[in-house]
């Protein structure tokens, strides 16, 4: 999204004031201002994402200020609600609709609740629960209504500030946004379009632009309980009949409890409704389902409000872009003689998701960087030559033990005896004592010498084999990686390990030798004493050869103490090395953890790109924002391929593993997964988007597409997924609805794309320009205008809902047994139906009613003319003046002369007789002047009277007839 802020916005505001760049930016349909309203559970989701999304997209909040953010629902704000206090008006009350109906302080304004509902209790206002009159009511009630009041008048100057700052003159912009489906939206959205007109108008004359956006509730089916659809579909209709009422013209006076705007008497009229009504469903023009989901059919939505902004279309000429232009069809009726009021809306965003593909690409190169940074190459032979290199071998050998007894001088240490020496000034009888004394004297001194020697040389050996250890594993760390580094570790301590059993083993064996050494010197002093106590023959002998035995037993003694010792020290060596091979390893274990967890935590998030890719490009699994892949997981590994050679792989993870080490990311484990892997990820991302950044769309198209079906079949799905949401009915389609697309592409291949996809697009169609920062992906938003609400496909289904529970609320009511109301306007029942009558009965009680007028008018004093009645009957002239009863009631009458080809030939032809006689002019004013005040006296007195049917027929009788007036009356014929 940043592309945006740089591509569009800073190019326009360089080097001039913010506030003198409005020219420019003025060009851009971003920047007018808007206001977003979302009513009900479903509107508000789309405010709040919207404007989360909208503070991504723009940082400056100076040009943030340009949008503003409204929502309401019964229920309270949550505590961390991205919408504020002054954006979010909470509607639950928390008070029976009943109580406060009856309030002599309220109902001046909610009596209507009372009058409609009757004795039905609600309960307390904390959720509408499906019921739209208590969504209204929870609306209506003055603290609620004053919030909201006051949150507009907030998000208003807001806007407006920002076309203070910036000099705008542009019109602004406001979008009400529900469902029709539930309690909330559906019940409160015509008084938030009359009271928001009534503002705005107070405060800009008629200098806005307000968008409804209606949705129908087919996405909740799976969603839902099967038995709530009946209510869905009931509220849709009612919703949509009481819109259509004030569309058409009607008139409702109403009062809010509001100071402001002129609201205390407001007379709701069609200036109070919408410049455009985007009626919205779940699937396309032909039937074809686009969402599945309510969550989706909002993110289709969003994803419109929002690249409104993001794909800035340029006008031409001072035209209205098409986002903002009039519905030019509104004032010529459709099918039926219905209004063509709703307007429609389809998104698709379809191309190479770059940025998945990227981010796939990236994680796949860092998954093979984490599994070389932990691998190893098993080259034992190195170990085996570092510790010969360290002078630590034992097995087969006694390296260690032998550079333990050296000297420091490098010689092996001896001990030297002169035995024969030390006794030789000693009488005889002293011998035995004297050797014993040498043995103590010996060991002492070796002890006191040469012990502390072995211990030195064991010290210095140790900590010069450490320092070579860390070394060492340092260097593999920096150079080569953590898994040879490890590799090292482990494979050192297990040879250690079995130096050290071989030393231990010759420890074993050397300490045994030398308890026989002592046994033998011990043996040999008693020798030494016999042969000294021994007769004078041979005893000079004797002594000699018992003394030089002792000499050499005592040397061997002394020196295998030397041995053991030495023996000793190795051992404690091996023990040192070990700890500190552990405590590597324990170290760096840790590290090696985080690496596979890091590793598992990238294969997930591949797997997870791989099916959001495979998702994106199903046409029956659309992703959110109806976005659509033309590329599969097979073909992004097939490009991989083209782009990454193994050579290439493997050269940019080097890369990327010695940034690592250059950031310190290495060895971090105190940062959690989902933050390191963005920050190593940092490393090769330039490098990936560099490789892939010149496949554009239609690059892609021609590389997995070719021409012929291929490509056919796949515009056919791109057209069929941007195409508007509006179901049509086969019978009820024209051929005067409206079709812009706007296509939004990057410039570099704009002009190629364009004359790609104008093959795709009917020649009815209008088309426009837009700006989009990838030229990975194209953004078509597709409005079309000129809809009649009966030709949407299911609203006869609506209707039959509709009738079912409204008519059972009727039913109910009339015996005063309480049922929830279906409408939110007392007397809505009786507002002119959606559904239009077929053209012959409706041209059948056209004329009926232009000759019940007409006979009104120009009675015969000695023969009726036209259609007459006498009390309840109704009679018609025919031949010779013969009388034709058409029926005993009004109703009876209208079927009969529907049913009845040569009853309605002779009517059209004396009422073409009399308009030639007596001209347009003269039959326009005395019906509008004599015959309107009869057929409205008679309506008030059904409806006094209660007769609902009469009343209700009357109505229609009377529309017909002033289109009658409107239209044929301006020529001279029928």
């Amino acid at each position: 999204m940043n592309d945006f802020w740089d591509d569009v916005l800073k190019d326009k505001i360089a080097n001039k004031p913010i506030n003198a760049a409005w020219e420019d930016l003025s060009k851009e349909a971003s920047f007018r201002p808007i206001i977003y309203i979302g009513a009900g559970g479903f509107g508000c989701s789309i405010i709040r994402s919207l404007k989360a999304d909208i503070d991504k997209l723009i940082p400056d909040q100076s040009i943030k200020d340009g949008f503003a953010f409204m929502g309401l629902d019964t229920h309270p704000r949550d505590q961390n609600d991205i919408l504020t206090e002054v954006e979010y008006t909470s509607l639950a009350v928390g008070i029976s609709p009943n109580a406060v109906s009856k309030d002599p302080v309220y109902s001046p304004y909610l009596g209507w609740f009372r009058e409609l509902a009757g004795s039905w209790d609600a309960g307390s206002i904390l959720a509408a629960n499906k019921v739209r009159s208590v969504g209204r009511i929870a609306f209506l009630f003055p603290a609620s209504l004053t919030a909201f009041y006051n949150n507009l008048n907030s998000a208003f100057n807001r806007i407006n500030g920002f076309r203070q700052n910036f000099n705008v003159n542009i019109s602004p912009k406001v979008y009400v946004i529900t469902s029709l489906a539930g309690g909330t939206g559906a019940g409160l959205f015509i008084d938030l379009l009359a009271i928001t007109r009534s503002y705005l108008s107070s405060q800009l004359g008629q200098n806005h632009i307000l968008q409804a956006i209606l949705a129908t509730p087919e996405a909740l089916e799976g969603e839902a309980p099967p038995t709530d659809y009946p209510e869905f579909y009931a509220n849709t209709y009612s919703s949509l009949k009481e819109i259509f009422h004030f569309i058409r013209g009607k008139q409702e006076l109403i009062s809010y409890g509001i100071e402001g705007a002129g609201l205390k008497k407001l007379e709701i009229s069609s200036q109070h409704m919408p410049h455009h009504i985007f009626l919205i469903t779940d699937r396309n023009k032909k039937g074809k389902p686009v969402v599945n989901t309510m969550e989706e059919l909002g993110a289709m939505v969003k994803s419109y409000l929002l690249f409104e902004i993001q794909t800035p279309l340029r006008t031409k000429g001072g035209a209205p872009k098409v986002q903002d232009g009039e519905n030019r069809r509104i004032d010529t009726p459709g099918h039926g003689n219905m209004p063509r009021v709703f307007s429609s809306i389809g998104v698709v965003r379809f191309g190479l998701p770059y940025d998945e593909i990227a981010d796939l690409y990236t994680y796949s190169i860092i998954r093979k960087a984490i599994s070389d940074e932990i691998a190893s190459s098993n080259n034992m032979s190195e170990i085996e030559k570092w510790i010969v290199c360290q002078g630590l071998p034992e097995v087969d050998t006694d390296q260690l033990q032998e550079a333990l007894r050296k000297d420091k001088e490098g010689h092996a240490i001896r001990v030297p005896l002169d035995v024969e020496g030390d006794l030789s000034n000693l009488k005889r009888t002293e011998y035995g004592k004297a050797c014993k004394s040498i043995k103590d004297n010996k060991l002492r001194a070796i002890k006191e010498t040469i012990k502390p020697k072995i211990e030195g040389n064991a010290s210095v050996h140790l900590q010069k084999v450490i320092l070579n250890l860390q070394a060492t594993f340092e260097e593999k760390i920096r150079d080569t990686s953590i898994g040879e580094a490890l590799y090292f570790s482990r494979s050192l301590n297990d040879l250690l390990k079995k130096q050290r059993e071989a030393l231990t083993q010759e420890l074993d064996a050397g300490r045994k030798k030398l308890s026989k050494s002592e046994e033998k010197v011990n043996y040999g002093i008693s020798t030494v004493s016999e042969a000294a106590a021994s007769g004078f023959f041979g005893r000079k002998s004797r002594m000699q050869c018992a003394t030089t035995s002792y000499g050499g037993d005592l040397e061997a003694l002394l020196n295998q103490q030397v041995v053991v010792w030495a023996q000793e020290e190795g051992t404690k060596l091996y023990d040192n090395l070990l700890t500190n091979c552990d405590k590597l390893l324990k170290d760096w274990k840790v590290v090696e953890d985080a690496y596979l967890s890091r590793l598992k935590n990238t294969k997930d998030i591949i797997i997870d790109l791989i099916a959001k890719i495979d998702s994106m490009s199903e046409i029956n699994k659309r992703s959110a924002g109806n976005r659509f892949s033309i590329v599969t997981s097979s073909n992004v590994k097939a490009l991989y391929s083209e782009f990454f050679s193994n050579e290439v792989i493997s050269s940019i993870a080097l890369r990327a593993r010695k940034y690592w080490r250059e950031k310190a990311l290495l060895n971090d484990t105190m940062t959690k997964d989902k933050d390191w892997l963005p920050k190593a990820i940092s490393a090769i991302t330039d490098e990936v988007h560099d490789k892939i950044k010149d496949l554009d769309i239609l690059k892609v198209i021609e590389r997995f597409y070719t021409e012929g079906k291929d490509r056919d079949d796949l515009m056919a799905s791109v057209m069929a997924l941007g195409s508007p949401l509006f179901p049509m009915d086969d019978s009820k389609q024209e051929s005067l609805y409206m079709t812009d697309r706007v296509v939004a592409v990057h410039p570099s291949v704009r002009d190629k794309f364009n004359a790609f996809f104008v093959k795709y697009k009917t020649a009815q169609e209008g088309i426009s320009d837009a700006y989009f920062s990838t030229p990975h992906e194209v953004i078509v938003y597709t409005i079309s205008h000129g809809y009649t609400g009966h030709s949407m496909n299911r609203m006869n289904y609506y209707k039959a809902q509709y009738d079912y529970l409204h008519n059972k609320y009727l039913e109910l009511r009339a015996e005063k047994i309480p049922f929830r109301p279906i409408h939110t306007w007392s007397g809505a029942e009786d507002w002119d139906d959606l559904m239009p009558k077929p053209p012959g009965e409706e041209e059948s009680f056209r004329l009926f009613i232009v000759a019940r007028s007409l006979n009104n008018l120009y009675s015969d004093s000695k023969m009726q003319s036209f259609i007459y009645s006498k009390g309840s009957n109704y009679y018609l002239l025919m031949e010779k003046g013969k009388p034709e009863k058409l029926g005993n009631s009004l109703e009876t009458a209208l079927e009969n002369f529907n049913d009845n080809p040569e009853w309605q030939k002779k009517i059209r032809q004396e009422i073409d007789s009399k308009i030639e006689d007596l001209g347009t002019a003269v039959i326009r004013q005395r019906i509008e002047s004599e015959y309107m005040p009869i057929i409205d006296a008679e309506t008030k007195s059904c409806k006094k009277g209660r007769e609902r049917n009469r009343f209700k027929i009357l109505i229609e009788l009377k529309a017909l007839l002033e289109d009658f007036i409107k239209t044929d009356l301006k020529e001279r014929k029928v």
